[in-house]
């Protein structure tokens, strides 16, 4: 099953400092201004689409599991030998 971008209208309410707060869909975000397309203003209407990243998911898996080994330093989690 291929994943399906979910998408969302949004409108920039207001400018505050260096974030926008965009509302849509009965709901209020706050996001950096770096964020928002080129042109965007007090005004704009937006469409922002979300998506799963597997591909990002397991190389962050990855890299936890590979640093929660090296803390261990080898360890299986079975019993001390004394």
């Amino acid at each position: 099953m291929k994943d399906v971008p979910v998408e969302v209208a949004l409108y920039v309410d207001r400018i505050e400092g260096a974030l926008a707060v965009l509302t849509g869909a009965g709901h209020t975000l706050h996001l950096p201004l770096v964020l928002l397309p080129s042109g965007a203003r007090e005004g704009s209407h937006l469409r922002m689409a979300l998506t799963l990243d597997p591909d990002a998911a397991a190389d962050e898996q990855a890299r936890i599991e590979g640093k929660s080994l090296k803390l261990r330093g080898g360890d299986d989690g079975g019993d001390l030998g004394l």
